[in-house]
Protein backbone atom coordinates (compact mmCIF):
# COMPACT_ATOMS: atom_id res chain seq x y z
CA UNK A 1 0.00 0.00 0.00
CA UNK A 2 1.13 3.06 -1.42
CA UNK A 3 1.12 6.83 1.04
CA UNK A 4 0.40 10.49 -1.14
CA UNK A 5 1.54 13.44 0.69
CA UNK A 6 0.93 16.73 -1.47
CA UNK A 7 2.62 19.91 -0.52
CA UNK A 8 1.59 23.34 -1.92
CA UNK A 9 3.61 26.43 -2.47
CA UNK A 10 2.41 29.95 -3.10
CA UNK A 11 5.15 30.39 -6.17
CA UNK A 12 4.87 27.82 -9.09
CA UNK A 13 8.16 28.76 -10.82
CA UNK A 14 10.09 26.81 -8.53
CA UNK A 15 12.53 24.00 -10.07
CA UNK A 16 12.73 21.47 -7.15
CA UNK A 17 14.66 18.96 -9.16
CA UNK A 18 17.97 21.73 -9.31
CA UNK A 19 20.45 21.38 -6.88
CA UNK A 20 21.62 24.65 -6.89
CA UNK A 21 21.92 26.58 -3.57
CA UNK A 22 19.46 29.17 -4.45
CA UNK A 23 16.78 27.12 -4.80
CA UNK A 24 14.89 26.40 -1.57
CA UNK A 25 13.09 22.99 -2.55
CA UNK A 26 16.45 21.30 -4.49
CA UNK A 27 17.95 18.18 -2.50
CA UNK A 28 20.64 19.73 -0.47
CA UNK A 29 23.48 17.50 0.37
CA UNK A 30 25.77 20.16 2.27
CA UNK A 31 25.11 19.87 5.96
CA UNK A 32 22.66 16.70 5.07
CA UNK A 33 24.83 14.21 8.15
CA UNK A 34 23.60 17.43 10.77
CA UNK A 35 20.95 17.75 9.57
CA UNK A 36 20.01 13.66 9.45
CA UNK A 37 21.89 13.85 13.00
CA UNK A 38 19.47 16.44 14.00
CA UNK A 39 16.27 15.09 12.80
CA UNK A 40 16.77 11.73 14.89
CA UNK A 41 16.60 9.52 11.64
CA UNK A 42 19.23 6.77 10.75
CA UNK A 43 21.17 5.94 8.80
CA UNK A 44 20.61 2.99 6.37
CA UNK A 45 23.17 0.77 8.55
CA UNK A 46 21.99 1.83 11.82
CA UNK A 47 18.01 1.30 10.40
CA UNK A 48 15.15 -0.81 11.90
CA UNK A 49 14.68 -2.87 8.83
CA UNK A 50 11.28 -1.98 8.15
CA UNK A 51 10.57 -0.48 4.61
CA UNK A 52 7.46 1.38 3.11
CA UNK A 53 6.47 4.58 1.34
CA UNK A 54 4.84 7.29 1.26
CA UNK A 55 4.00 10.11 -1.68
CA UNK A 56 4.66 13.48 -1.63
CA UNK A 57 3.42 15.69 -4.05
CA UNK A 58 4.09 19.23 -4.22
CA UNK A 59 2.17 22.15 -5.57
CA UNK A 60 2.51 26.05 -5.71
CA UNK A 61 -0.54 28.26 -6.02
CA UNK A 62 -2.04 25.00 -8.00
CA UNK A 63 0.83 24.43 -9.52
CA UNK A 64 3.00 21.09 -9.50
CA UNK A 65 6.42 21.51 -7.84
CA UNK A 66 8.47 18.00 -8.07
CA UNK A 67 9.97 16.43 -5.06
CA UNK A 68 13.69 16.18 -5.22
CA UNK A 69 15.32 13.02 -5.73
CA UNK A 70 17.84 11.80 -3.61
CA UNK A 71 16.70 14.00 -0.46
CA UNK A 72 18.60 12.23 2.10
CA UNK A 73 21.44 10.98 0.13
CA UNK A 74 24.60 12.25 -0.92
CA UNK A 75 26.06 11.11 -3.75
CA UNK A 76 29.75 11.27 -2.25
CA UNK A 77 28.82 9.03 0.41
CA UNK A 78 28.05 5.46 0.46
CA UNK A 79 24.76 3.52 0.20
CA UNK A 80 24.88 2.64 3.56
CA UNK A 81 25.17 6.20 4.86
CA UNK A 82 21.50 7.27 3.02
CA UNK A 83 18.99 8.94 5.47
CA UNK A 84 16.61 6.55 6.72
CA UNK A 85 14.04 8.47 4.86
CA UNK A 86 14.92 9.50 1.64
CA UNK A 87 13.76 10.39 -2.00
CA UNK A 88 15.13 8.17 -5.29
CA UNK A 89 13.32 10.43 -8.06
CA UNK A 90 11.29 13.01 -8.73
CA UNK A 91 8.03 10.91 -8.56
CA UNK A 92 7.63 12.02 -4.54
CA UNK A 93 8.03 8.60 -3.19
CA UNK A 94 9.24 8.75 0.45
CA UNK A 95 11.14 5.48 1.76
CA UNK A 96 10.59 4.74 5.18
CA UNK A 97 13.84 2.44 6.56
CA UNK A 98 13.73 4.79 9.57
CA UNK A 99 11.63 2.20 11.29
CA UNK A 100 8.30 3.05 12.90
CA UNK A 101 7.73 6.25 14.92
CA UNK A 102 9.21 8.48 11.19
CA UNK A 103 7.47 11.63 11.12
CA UNK A 104 7.05 14.28 8.04
CA UNK A 105 8.35 16.99 10.32
CA UNK A 106 11.78 14.75 10.23
CA UNK A 107 11.52 14.18 6.08
CA UNK A 108 11.51 17.60 5.55
CA UNK A 109 14.24 18.47 8.25
CA UNK A 110 16.47 16.15 6.26
CA UNK A 111 15.29 18.13 2.50
CA UNK A 112 15.81 21.21 4.51
CA UNK A 113 12.24 22.89 3.84
CA UNK A 114 10.76 24.50 6.89
CA UNK A 115 6.78 23.07 7.24
CA UNK A 116 4.69 24.48 9.93
CA UNK A 117 0.90 25.97 10.18
CA UNK A 118 2.48 28.79 9.38
CA UNK A 119 5.83 28.50 7.03
CA UNK A 120 6.27 25.95 4.26
CA UNK A 121 9.70 26.79 2.60
CA UNK A 122 10.00 29.89 1.96
CA UNK A 123 6.42 31.10 2.03
CA UNK A 124 4.72 31.91 5.08
CA UNK A 125 1.22 32.25 5.75
CA UNK A 126 -0.72 35.76 5.46
CA UNK A 127 -3.87 37.05 5.40
CA UNK A 128 -5.80 34.81 2.50
CA UNK A 129 -2.71 32.55 1.72
CA UNK A 130 -1.90 30.35 4.62
CA UNK A 131 -0.63 26.33 5.06
CA UNK A 132 -2.76 23.74 5.19
CA UNK A 133 -2.81 19.69 5.72
CA UNK A 134 -5.12 17.09 4.60
CA UNK A 135 -4.38 13.12 5.83
CA UNK A 136 -6.28 10.84 3.07
CA UNK A 137 -8.25 13.38 1.80
CA UNK A 138 -9.35 14.90 4.86
CA UNK A 139 -8.43 18.31 6.58
CA UNK A 140 -5.92 17.73 9.31
CA UNK A 141 -3.36 20.12 11.47
CA UNK A 142 -0.47 17.63 12.46
CA UNK A 143 2.06 19.06 10.23
CA UNK A 144 5.87 17.78 11.41
CA UNK A 145 4.32 15.59 14.12
CA UNK A 146 2.27 13.52 11.55
CA UNK A 147 3.60 9.86 11.74
CA UNK A 148 4.69 8.35 8.41
CA UNK A 149 2.47 5.08 8.04
CA UNK A 150 2.30 2.74 4.92
CA UNK A 151 -0.50 3.70 2.37
CA UNK A 152 -1.06 7.36 4.15
CA UNK A 153 -2.13 10.27 1.52
CA UNK A 154 -1.18 13.32 2.86
CA UNK A 155 -1.96 16.89 1.54
CA UNK A 156 0.49 19.27 2.33
CA UNK A 157 -0.48 23.38 0.56
CA UNK A 158 0.54 26.98 0.77
CA UNK A 159 -1.50 29.26 -1.34
CA UNK A 160 -4.98 31.07 -1.40
CA UNK A 161 -7.56 29.51 1.15
CA UNK A 162 -10.62 29.44 -1.62
CA UNK A 163 -8.43 26.91 -3.86
CA UNK A 164 -7.97 23.15 -3.08
CA UNK A 165 -5.38 20.46 -3.75
CA UNK A 166 -6.74 17.72 -6.23
CA UNK A 167 -8.44 14.97 -3.94
CA UNK A 168 -9.20 16.77 -1.24
CA UNK A 169 -11.91 18.08 0.74
CA UNK A 170 -12.26 21.36 2.82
Amino acid sequence: MAALIVVVFADGDQDASAVASDDPFAAHYEGLEQARLAAGVPTMAEGGGEHFHALLEVYADGEPVPVPANIGIDPTQPPTEMAGLHTHDTSGTIHNEAGTGSTLGQFFAIWGVPCSADRLGPYESKARERVRMWVDGEPAESFGDLMLADGQQIVVAFGDETELPPGVRS
